[in-house]
Order: structure tokens, then sequence, then C-alpha cells
């Protein structure tokens, strides 16, 4: 079993502005765009959540700025669930422990 953040943890981008569906879409529609054209410019204003992929449990929430800085942070929160085992993350970023 891996000890990659990324394997428990999922990063997602959290909007008032919009019912739950409509966040979904927004976000993979955004995601899809950065990660295939690196376009970041429908990235939504709002909160970045992370959460357990099981339990769905938060573990972190972070204000963003701008669109440019919501996908800068974004990436770098995905960066870091790719590369980072679990605890440090969690050590990292000041997360609760899921």
């Amino acid at each position: 079993m891996s000890d990659v953040a990324g394997d428990h943890l999922e990063a997602l981008i959290s909007s008032n502005a919009h019912g739950r569906l409509g966040r979904g879409l927004a976000w993979l529609s955004a995601y899809v765009k950065a990660f295939f054209f690196g376009d970041f410019s429908g990235a939504a204003l709002g909160t970045i959540v992370v959460r357990h992929k099981t339990t769905g449990d938060e573990v972190l929430r972070v204000s963003s700025g701008t669109r440019d800085e919501t996908a800068d942070l974004l990436l770098r929160i995905e960066q870091d669930l790719a590369r980072l085992p679990l605890s440090d993350f969690l050590t990292e970023w000041n997360a609760h422990t899921p």
C-alpha cells in the first residue's frame, strides 16, 4: 500500500456560486482545460477543498483569490498530493488527519 497522499486524498474547487452539480461540472471543465490545454482561465473563484477519497471527510479548506491564483494553488496542492507521503502532506498543509 502506497503512502502517497494522492492515493488517499483529492482536491476540488468549491464555489458557493453554483449548486453541487454546477460546481462539479465547472470544476471538471476547468480541470480538463487546464490539464490538456494549459488554460487556467476557467478555474472558478472560491475555495479549494481537500477531502478523503473513501469517506469524503474534509481535511483541508483553503480560500483562493483570482482565477490564476486559484489555478496555481490547485496545481501546487495536486503536485504535493502526487509526490508527498500522506503524513508529510498533512503536516506541510497543516491539515486535519482523515
